[in-house]
């Protein structure tokens, strides 16, 4: 049997997946990327081909991309934030060709598509909500840019404003 009713949606990498996800499956019936990269802005990423060749890992540090300074103090956040602390290059690098290949492909979505993004992402640059809406070949597209959030929107200011306009939409 074939499933009718699928609704994809998922927060950064997992937004990218999202994407991805309704490109290789068009019976999906609408998606909901969250801070979804397509490119990534970060100085030293021109780096990676060479440092690939040198390092395995480099230390990521401890930042938290929540702006509500509140949920800093949060401990399940801050165990979670652990797991962070260490970025993998050979990773790196194939997240890199992955979200190459995305921004090639964003044409063959046609499924409605709601992107959310917080407007004061540091870590993936907001620019990327709309490029996204701009190359998507949907009839049904809304940009929902929550104003008082990080990267981390599933946890910020906004979040109810966003589980609820994603609830709407689905």
């Amino acid at each position: 049997s074939n499933p009718k009713n699928i609704f994809v949606t998922g927060l950064s990498m997992g937004g990218a997946f999202t994407l991805y996800t309704a490109i290789k499956y068009p019976e999906v019936r609408a998606i909901a990327p969250i801070a979804a990269p397509v490119f990534l802005t970060q100085k030293l990423l021109w780096l990676l081909p060479i440092v690939k060749r040198f390092i395995t890992y480099f230390n990521a540090g401890h930042e938290i991309y929540i702006a509500d300074k509140q949920m800093w103090n949060d401990p399940i956040i801050l165990e979670n934030m652990k797991r962070y602390d260490k970025l993998v290059v050979p990773c790196v690098d194939s997240l890199m060709f992955f979200l190459r290949q995305l921004k090639q492909q964003l044409h063959l979505i046609n499924q409605p598509i709601l992107i959310c993004h917080g407007k004061k992402d540091r870590y993936v640059t907001p620019k990327n909500a709309p490029y996204i809406y701009e190359h998507v070949n949907s009839k049904e597209k809304k940009l929902l840019l929550l104003e008082n959030s990080d990267h981390c929107v599933t946890l910020d200011y906004d979040k109810e404003v966003l589980f609820d306009q994603i609830t709407n939409f689905f």
